[in-house]
Parts: structure tokens; sequence; C-alpha cells
């Protein structure tokens, strides 16, 4: 178990508090649906009275008892601090999740929940950021959940947040999946995710089908957004209440009219079930298709049937089946399988609702000379959303790497560190660890540095970026635990508020207290990495020499 602290800042070494990290007070039910739904509102965290997110500054941390509702299990959500603008955070905001104690983050951990990603998450035990003080100078409260309220207001976005996430999860090129990011930055409000999804199935229907299928297929759609999962799937009533949400002109329209006459005779067990083809009509006929078969599993054992259905049509009728579900109720397996889809998917939902668009720069797209067989690397935020791959015999070797906007280099190796240190001409020869290297400063560069001191570097497992670290107290002696009094602990919360937002300090229960740098994976200017994050972890020895 980690005992964290960790206050960082953004690129800006002076000590500005609206740079600094910041924390959101929740409960642990309530960090339960903020997890699975990938979204920070004001429904599940401390607001103030006009219902804003109640940011707390690490000198505020002092007052969090004093808030209203107060939980049993009090966590702290530690966000970066230029979200703190917005009122609804995307989930990649979270930079450790922070319980007051170890057997709290223990329960929570190992409940196994089957829709939350706790592995893309720092979930830490931080008991010295729960500390009595001072009264609050304004009206901050934690509420209830509302179940109702949260399916009211936010069950629309996640349905088509599920729909989003599985075309993400299903594109087969390059060209497409830029085509898709391209439309989903352009988005701002919830009813233009619903219009991408219908144009994405426009495309898949090949483009035509009748207006009236169209305003067919919104319709559901937005049904869909209204229909809870936990009432059940009555065919009838739905394509009942279908049939009433459309227009006169619409309904009136054979081929609609039609439609609905063997759809609802097939759902009452009148007529049988034949076999739906790609010919016409794709889109009527994957409606009727995940009427008949709602989710994905009978989805997937529809594809084996003798009918042997239209491919178009069970595409699209999938992707329904994805839109119903939604996102929150992914497994966990899904999300951890593409983090970066998990991620993406998060940002987008929270830049919706904050009326903003998504910042499609977080895309990555690397290009892999594999020997074998090459491939387009996509990644969010340096997380993996997938591996394209790239038929070579249809492309020459420019239109590869435009595909894929420019020839990138891939993730540096340890080889690639170890490299870049040597040039440095600053380290003893580099000694290679079961998790990555160590790292010892020449005896002219170690100046006022302990004896034996190693600066470590191993791999993120999570994002995939390298970390470097260094032991600035051997906890295993009492003489070294002694020096982590109260005093000396906010010194150093104040310590790393002042640094970059890739600094951070942690805490290995009766093992060692350490300073950590993180850096990038990618290929470039590895050299000026490890030289800055030395020269931090080395200020970090100094400083922590001189306070003690």
């Amino acid at each position: 178990m980690v005992d964290q602290l960790k206050i960082n800042v953004s690129n800006n070494d002076s000590l500005n508090e609206s740079n600094m990290s910041h924390y959101i007070l929740t409960g642990s039910r309530n960090l339960l649906r903020i997890l699975d739904v990938g979204l920070i509102v004001p429904e599940l965290v401390a607001t103030t009275i006009d219902g804003n997110i109640f940011k707390i500054s690490p000198s505020e941390l002092s007052s969090i008892k004093n808030i209203d509702g107060y939980p049993k299990v009090p966590v702290l959500l530690e966000i970066n601090g230029n979200t703190c603008e917005d009122n609804y955070l995307p989930v990649s905001s979270i930079k450790a999740v922070h319980f007051n104690n170890s057997e709290a983050v223990h329960d929570f951990t190992s409940r196994g929940f089957e829709n939350l990603p706790l592995g893309l998450f720092s979930i830490l035990a931080s008991p010295d950021l729960f500390i009595d003080g001072y009264s609050l100078s304004k009206p901050v409260r934690l509420s209830k959940i509302d179940r109702e309220g949260l399916k009211e207001r936010y069950r629309h976005i996640d349905v088509y947040a599920g729909g989003v996430f599985w075309l993400i999860s299903n594109v087969s090129t390059v060209a497409k999946l830029k085509d898709l990011f391209e439309r989903l930055s352009k988005i701002v409000k919830p009813d233009q995710i619903c219009e991408l999804l219908l144009d994405e199935s426009i495309g898949m229907s090949g483009g035509s089908e009748s207006d009236y299928s169209y305003a067919a297929y919104n319709s559901y759609l937005n049904l869909l957004g209204e229909h809870d999962l936990d009432e059940g799937w009555v065919r009838l009533d739905l394509i009942t209440e279908l049939e009433s949400r459309l227009t006169e002109d619409t309904k009136s329209s054979e081929v609609i009219r039609g439609w609905f006459d063997y759809s609802k005779k097939v759902i009452s067990h009148e007529r049988e079930l034949q076999k739906l083809t790609d010919e016409n009509q794709i889109i009527l006929r994957a409606i009727l298709l995940h009427l008949l078969n709602p989710d994905l599993v009978s989805l997937n054992r529809v594809v084996e049937s003798p009918l042997k259905h239209g491919a178009l049509v069970v595409k699209l009728a999938k992707l329904l089946a994805a839109t119903r579900i939604g996102f929150a109720p992914l497994t966990a397996k899904d999300k951890e399988e593409a983090p970066g889809s998990y991620f993406l998917i998060s940002d987008l939902m929270a830049a919706v609702l904050n009326e903003a668009r998504l910042d499609s720069s977080c895309l990555e797209l690397n290009y892999i000379d594999d020997v074998e067989k090459p491939f387009c690397q996509v990644g969010w935020r340096g997380f993996s959303i997938a591996n394209i791959a790239i038929d070579e015999s249809k492309f020459n070797a420019e239109e590869i790497e435009e595909s894929v906007d420019e020839y990138k280099p891939g993730r540096a190796s340890i080889e690639d560190f170890v490299l870049a240190a040597k040039s440095l001409e600053k380290f003893e020869e580099p000694i290679y660890s079961q998790e990555g290297i160590n790292l010892v400063l020449k005896k002219q560069f170690a100046q006022g540095l302990p004896r034996k001191c190693i600066f470590e570097l191993r791999q993120v497992n999570h994002s995939g970026n390298w970390m470097f670290s260094t032991r600035l107290l051997d906890l295993s002696l009492k003489s070294h635990t002694a020096k982590l009094t109260m005093k000396r602990l906010q010194a150093v919360l104040i310590y790393q508020t002042s640094q970059s937002s890739n600094f951070r300090f942690e805490l290995h229960h009766k093992v060692s207290f350490n300073a950590c740098v993180e850096v990038g994976s990618k290929e470039q200017a590895i050299t000026a990495l490890i030289d800055d994050a030395i020269s931090k972890l080395v200020a970090s020895h100094l400083w922590m020499k001189k306070t003690l």
C-alpha cells in the first residue's frame, strides 16, 4: 500500500494557487457512480450553495470536516488545477483518489465492482489530507445520492456515449478514425452526439434510405436514451411508443406503415421473421433486429443463426445495442482494455456538458513499422485506444505516413534511456534492475547528496510513461521515521505544490519516503527529459536536507 502525498501544479514553477492541484470531497458510494459513468458532476460531490463543485485548495483542506453531509467514508479527488473553472469534470482530470486510511482503501478495492476500472486510477491512503481545523467561510454541502435525478439528467448522454464507445472500438481504418475524431471535436451539445450516431448509421446503410427511415431511426435513438435498463424490454410496448413519436406524414408513408405492420406481427409471433438482407431498408431492418435482440450477446448468437441476416443490418443493430446499454454499465474489463477510449468518452461528455469542444490535440497516432505487419498505434492522453493494422499493399510509404498525420516515433525503450543517460556523461555505468535501471551521479555532480544516492527509472504500467524516483528517507530506520513530523509533512505538501505537475512525493509505509518525476514515453528529447527529471530530484534532496 502506498500512502502518497501528491499535490501538483501545472507547468509553472511559481506558487500560483489557480494552477495548483485542487481537491473535491465525495464519499465512497458516490465514487462508485463517478468512476463507472466517467464523470465528476455536482450531484455526486460537495458543492457550494449555488450548485457549483467546491474545489478545495491545499490551504483549505483543514476545513473539509466541517462540510455539511461529510460522509462516513470520505474521499478526496485530487484534480488538475487547470480544470477548476469547469463544473463538469472528466475522470481524466483525477490525479489520485485519496481515502483517509488504508482499511478504507482495502475495503473499496477488494469488492470487485463489475463496472469500475480501478486499475486506471491511483487509489491511495492519505490520512494527512483529512485533518481537523478551521470552519468554512461559505456554506458547502455534500448531498445524498438522488438516483432518479441522476438518471433523468444524465441517462441520455450516457446512452449516446455508449454508442460512440462502440464506434471507436470498431473503427477499421486510420482514415475512418480521423474522420470520426474530427466530427467528435465539433460537438458541443448532447443532441449532436445523437446526430453523429445517426450520420454513422446512414453511412453504414450506404446512404440510400428514405428520409422517413432516418426520422424513425432518430426517434428510436431518443427512445433508447429515455429507456432505463431496469424497466425491462417489452418489445410491443417499445415499437408502439416509437410509432407514437413519429409525425403523421412519416407514419403514413408506405415504407414506414408496411414496416410497422410487419414488425408488430413478428414481435407478436403472428409471422415468422424472414432473413433481413442488406438489399434495402437496412436501418428499419436493424431496428427490428435490435428490438428482437436488445443486447450484444443476443446479436452475437444471431450471427450464427440459420437465417444469416445481412452483415450491415447486424452491424447497425449492434450499434443500437451498445447505445441502449450506455457507457456506465460497460464492464471494468471493457474499460481497462481500452483505457484511451474510456478517458476519451469521459472528456467528450464533460466537454459537451460544459458546452465546450473536445480537445482533439490529446489524440495520438503513431506509425509502428513492425517487421511482420505495420500498424497505427492510437492513443488518447498517453492511454491506448487500439492498434489499427495498415495494409501496405494499398498504400505507398508516403500515403501510409500521411494517413497517420505524420511519421511519429514509437515509445521509448529502456535501452533508449540507457543510451541517453550515457550521452550526458554525468552518471556512472547504469545498473539494470528487475523493473528498469538505477542511475548514480558521478562524484563531481553529487555534491550535497546522501551517500549511495540512487535514481531509479521504471515504467508506469497504466500509461506507458516512465517514472524517475529517489529515496529521501529510509522508513525502516526509526531515526528517519521520526523525522516525518506533522510540521514537516505540511512543509512537504507546500513544497510539492510549488513544483511542476509531473513531480510528487510518495510515502511507502514503513519502507521509504520518495520523490518522483513522471516523464513521457516518446522517443523524442530523452536526454532533456532525463536531465530535467534528475535536476528536480536533486533539488528535492537538497531541500529535504535543509528542511530536516
